[in-house]
């Protein structure tokens, strides 16, 4: 009765396999903020130490969150996620307002990603794309090249999108595997070659964000992002061709992986820190005088001590979080 119920929301054939709803879930959930956010706001905000408890209390938390989105999935299946659940409970106003919410969340990440090429096309390739109109918003630079080049990223992703569902599902796998992998050598590149292991991460808390509890509680607060993955599976819930009751297995590897993303690229921006400063508080703290690789501290730590290597694995690792943003929300908005 559920596959039967399921066919007849659909009215298209079930093709995502469990890898497949994790790497839309996991591609979704880990973007290009991955790697810039920890020198901009976790280790501000928390520290090492607050950093890696507030992910994995925040993992905790999103599970509860991920046990409702299964339960509301085996009790409204079919395709719409929270839009299908809010019509379902509440009716089509209420739907309403939510389908427009929604919506401006998967925009509003998938901008996001497509601006970010721009950003890793000016640390890779200097000012070749900078040409065209110039203007700047808020002290950053803008111009007509990197914005065409972000236009033709969405383009692209589009494209794939509308080719056909296997490719998309396909190339969503591949990334979302380079994208933990990516991370996971990095992080040992970094880890081996510091020398230190565990220790050297003082302060182990932000000296500007209050006591340790508060520190750890901002990221525990931040962690909520993360439910950007688990509307992805359930926006394609008549897609799945696995049980429903399966799906829980799904978010919580997917949000496993998400939080082990966040916790290493945390840990690579704090192994490091250029020679003129003395810790990595000090190093975060002068990120805004700061340009080229040394203003990324996850950039400079794995140039630093991965070489040209370590540099080539990480790009290919942020293009590849980058692209499951992009594919997996555009996805989901489609829906």
């Amino acid at each position: 009765m559920e596959n039967a119920g399921r066919e007849e929301l659909s009215g298209q054939k079930r093709y995502l396999s469990p890898f497949s709803a994790w790497s839309l879930s996991f591609g979704c959930a880990v973007g290009w903020g991955c790697f810039v956010m920890p020198g901009t706001t976790f280790l501000p905000s928390a520290g090492p130490m607050g950093t890696v408890l507030g992910m994995l209390l925040g993992a905790v938390v999103m599970v509860l969150i991920g046990l409702n989105y299964h339960y509301l999935m085996n009790r409204y299946p079919g395709s719409g996620g929270a839009l299908n659940f809010t019509i379902k409970a509440f009716g089509y106003d209420h739907g309403f307002l939510s389908a427009w919410f929604l919506i401006l969340v998967y925009m509003a990440i998938t901008w996001a990603n497509a601006s970010a090429v721009a950003l890793i096309a000016r640390q890779l390739f200097g000012s070749f794309f900078s040409f065209g109109f110039h203007y700047q918003l808020l002290g950053y630079d803008v111009y007509g090249g990197e914005a065409l080049l972000s236009l033709v990223v969405i383009i692209l992703a589009a494209l794939i999108c509308i080719r056909g569902r296997s490719l998309a599902r396909m190339l969503q796998g591949v990334l979302a595997s380079m994208l933990i992998l990516g991370i996971v050598i990095c992080f040992a590149m970094v880890f081996l070659k510091r020398g230190q292991g565990f220790g050297g991460y003082a302060p182990a808390f932000s000296p500007w964000a209050g006591n340790p509890l508060s520190q750890v509680l901002t990221i525990i607060v931040l962690s909520p992002w993360a439910y950007v993955g688990f509307e992805s599976i359930s926006q394609s819930a008549s897609r799945l061709r696995f049980s429903l009751k399966k799906t829980i297995w799904v978010f919580a590897t997917a949000l496993a992986a998400g939080a082990a993303a966040y916790v290493l690229v945390s840990l690579i921006a704090a192994s490091l820190q250029p020679p003129e400063y003395q810790s990595w508080a000090d190093y975060v703290g002068d990120l805004g005088n700061l340009t080229g690789t040394k203003s990324l501290p996850v950039f400079y730590a794995v140039h630093e001590l991965g070489g040209k290597l370590g540099m080539t694995v990480l790009g290919l690792t942020v293009l590849s979080a980058i692209l499951t943003g992009i594919i997996g929300n555009s996805i989901a908005a489609g829906r």
